[in-house]
């Protein structure tokens, strides 16, 4: 399945990791080895923009691993990391770097978050020394893990990202902090316990729409290219409706597990997370979204936690956030798209591949299958059901917030770089051979 053309009966051809030839078996080089994908559906390898390994280089040298390795169990080939750092980020790069270099299974490239004024300075080099050319800013932060920026500083970052040009891209959590610190004082002194509905509750949709808007308003004003992250709400996705309609450099993204679940799951408080999953009205407008293409890109928000760390005995209040879904993101997308909602199987491949590496300045190398192109590909299985077991998921998390359930459409062999990196469930070799992706502006 190539993005560009659809569905195509071909053999493809593959030298030194890269796609050297597309057409009829007979017309292709020999090979040293034939993978038959006969029956299956062989498409660009899946591009998550969304994810977070740790706060830390320490953190990021283990995580970065075995989340990989849940990525290309589950198809996964590219991802995006958010790199989070107090200090300067040219101090710091390097060691992640460093991690990259001794091995992880997906490729990766960095978007930087910009907090400080120090990053503010700084985020025109962070483009010339590191290669990233996406920075996010937080309307509304986690009190203890990352701050807030008022809206004069969110405004003077985007114009910085404007002056570097096309290429760049501002990112945007976008949340009405101060409705949502009324909204939850109010909660915590009516209930001392609560479910999802209830966390949903303390983070209004009102909340996302409002900082959609201005937060668009503010990029058009600044002429920086947006990218809104995880839109999780009937409110903020028919807003983006409207607002692209005037401004085609404003991009959407939602998360496969806002696809997948709302508050009525019985996985409970095991899927707490900022944004909070909704309701089952706001899945199917999200999934509309999908079909209508309000919605460009489909992100995990991975950040990954084990049952310990998600401290549940300390109920909604004093549980934390944050789940690993790298390994069903594929899936997911498929049961509850292509399966249950009749997407078309093109437009979902579309929006897991092409749709961001053009975004995140990756294409062609990455997210298409063509001559010259990577060849990071997954064949897929449309028909395989599997019931999710977070063992054999690949993640060092304990848990998945889809365990139990059984998805059907998963992938069977994933291909990084020219090499398997991984088959049926299982990695196929104990050292990954991703690569960093240096974006240029």
């Amino acid at each position: 399945m190539i993005p560009e053309a659809g569905l195509v009966e071909a053999a493809v051809a593959i030298d030194n990791g890269k796609v050297v030839g597309i057409g009829a078996p007979g017309c292709l080089p020999e090979a040293k080895r034939t993978i038959d994908a006969s029956g299956k559906y062989v498409m660009p390898g899946v591009i998550d923009p969304h994810v977070h390994l740790g706060t830390n280089p320490e953190q990021f040298s283990r995580l970065a691993v075995s989340e990989t390795r849940a990525a290309v169990i589950g198809g996964v080939t590219t991802v995006g990391c958010y790199l989070r750092d107090q200090g300067s980020y040219l101090k710091s790069y390097k060691d992640y770097l460093e991690t990259i270099d001794n091995g992880i299974y997906s490729n990766m490239c960095f978007h930087i978050q910009i907090s400080t004024e120090e990053h503010l300075s700084e985020l025109p080099a962070y483009a010339a020394e590191i290669g990233s050319t996406t920075f996010k800013f937080y309307m509304c932060g986690n009190p203890g893990i990352v701050e807030s920026a008022d809206d004069g500083f969110i405004y003077a970052g985007f114009r910085k990202v404007a002056a570097l040009g096309k290429r760049a891209m501002a990112s945007v959590h976008a949340e009405n902090e101060r409705i949502i610190d009324r909204w939850t004082r109010e909660a915590m002194a009516v209930k001392q316990d609560g479910n999802l509905q209830d966390w949903q509750d303390t983070r209004p949709a009102i909340a996302e729409e409002e900082a959609v808007i201005r937060a668009a308003r503010l990029a058009q004003e600044a002429g920086a290219r947006l990218y809104v992250v995880h839109i999780t709400s009937q409110a903020a996705i028919e807003r983006m409706r409207l607002l692209k309609k005037e401004n085609k450099n404003l991009y959407a993204e939602v998360t496969s597990a806002h696809l997948g679940l709302n508050t009525q799951d019985p996985i409970g408080m095991l899927a707490k997370m900022i944004p909070p999953i909704r309701e089952k009205k706001d899945s199917d407008a999200l999934w509309r979204g999908v079909r209508e293409d309000v919605v460009d890109t489909f992100g995990t928000d991975n950040v990954t936690r084990t049952i310990a760390d998600k401290r549940l005995d300390q109920g909604m209040w004093g549980s934390r956030t944050g789940y690993a879904v790298l390994g069903t993101h594929l899936p997911v997308l498929i049961s509850e798209g292509y399966h249950k909602r009749g997407v078309p199987l093109l437009d979902i491949v579309r929006k897991a591949t092409m749709s961001p590496a053009k975004i995140f300045g990756l294409y062609p190398r990455k997210g298409t299958i063509r001559v010259g192109s990577d060849a990071d590909i997954v064949i897929l299985d449309l028909d395989k059901e599997q019931q999710v077991d977070p063992a054999r998921l690949g993640s060092s998390s304990d848990f998945s917030i889809f365990q139990g359930k059984t998805l059907k459409g998963w992938p069977v062999m994933t291909i990084v770089n020219g090499r398997v990196a991984a088959e049926d469930g299982r990695l196929a070799e104990q050292k990954g051979n991703g690569s960093y992706l240096f974006r240029h502006l």
